[in-house]
């Protein structure tokens, strides 16, 4: 298997994983993403919609969403009357947590089938790899894609048997 076939597989293992827990909480996938990518001390809607690559006009159709639910608000810019500034609600915070809750569990699970080797590389690589996207990508991001790619790529690979220090050769194309 390719780096591109693993990309492929963590990203449909990724968005498997966040129906699942968007579904427990009776929340979409979109919303969950927005609710994951706004910081506790808040956030511009044009940051916002900027971090998530998507146009301020369905990032407000989704935050108007979650404003109904109560898991955001959503307040105009004091020194910009033209911005807004979103944030998490109490409840949004918990929200937050419970999504957190549930893709650590899934990585927890990931993890504790590696043995000791593949722990130890998957550290070791994940390290070097996230120090390396910082320094040239500058993007959280990237760098949060590829953890991501790690740890639901390699939770594929495991469902298959197929040992971590296989997948080895494959990160020599970054």
């Amino acid at each position: 298997m390719n780096l591109i076939e693993l990309s492929n597989d963590f990203c449909l293992n990724y968005l498997f994983c966040l129906k699942r827990a968007s579904s427990s909480l009776n929340i979409t996938q979109s919303q969950s993403v927005c609710i994951y990518a706004i910081p506790f001390t808040g956030i511009s809607q044009i940051e916002l919609s900027t971090k998530l690559a998507i146009d301020v006009s369905t990032l407000s159709r989704n935050l108007d969403k979650l404003i109904n639910l109560d898991l955001v608000s959503k307040k105009q810019s004091q020194r910009d009357q033209r911005s807004y500034h979103v944030t998490l609600t109490e409840q949004g915070r918990k929200v937050y947590q419970q999504l957190e809750n549930y893709i650590n569990q899934e990585l927890y699970d990931v993890f504790k089938s590696f043995d000791v080797d593949e722990k130890e590389i998957s550290d070791q690589t994940s390290s070097i790899l996230s120090n390396e996207l910082n320094t040239h990508s500058g993007g959280e991001s990237l760098l949060s894609f590829f953890i991501f790619f790690l740890y639901f790529g390699f939770l594929n690979m495991k469902k298959r048997n197929e040992s971590l220090l296989h997948c080895l050769p494959l990160l020599s194309h970054f």
